[in-house]
């Protein structure tokens, strides 16, 4: 990223460490897949909270994970993950696999499991489950950053009113 920065004017500039490692892919053949992106049959392409847990980036918390299970069969319960500096504040947005390139030899690297008792997990997965608008499962362990106020506004609109919100922004924020 410093390489970058120190030839674009200022506008342009990424507002990330100088060390940030970026990289542009022609030489790979590479396959990027999205959160949203579904097959035809509308199951998603990639799972990405079970990509970052297995990529030790974080923790993925589920039913399973609490033992002996408290909710019965007929409670849906769907799983969070959670992160080791921002809890719940962040999100995986996709993965870039690059066909072309085998790391034999990469060590596998577990997630740092920060959400280590049974009550607390079942806290987690009911505040996520059962609460998830008042985004306090987020906050499950403490966390270095969240998100604005104004990406909390964002989030919370309807998709649809997403584009009248920015533009309103805009104007505030000049």
């Amino acid at each position: 990223i410093g390489w970058y920065n120190e030839v674009v004017d200022e506008n342009f500039k990424f507002p990330y460490k100088e060390d940030t490692l970026a990289v542009i892919f022609p030489q790979h053949d590479i396959e990027a897949i999205h959160d949203f992106e579904l097959h035809p049959s509308h199951r998603p392409k990639v799972l990405v909270q079970t990509a970052g847990h297995v990529a030790g980036a974080a923790y993925y918390y589920q039913r399973k994970d609490v033992q002996p299970d408290p909710w019965g069969e007929e409670t849906k319960i769907f799983g969070v993950s959670v992160h080791p500096k921002f809890g719940g504040w962040f999100a995986l947005r996709g993965v870039l696999i690059f066909k072309d390139l085998q790391c034999p030899d990469l060590p596998k690297k577990a997630p740092d499991d920060i959400v280590p008792t049974h009550e607390l997990r079942k806290e987690l997965l009911e505040r996520f489950n059962f609460r998830w608008q008042d985004w306090t499962y987020r906050d499950i362990i403490l966390v270095e950053g969240k998100y604005s106020e104004h990406q909390k506004l964002y989030f919370e609109t309807p998709p649809k009113d997403r584009p009248q919100l920015i533009q309103k922004l805009k104007r505030e924020l000049k």
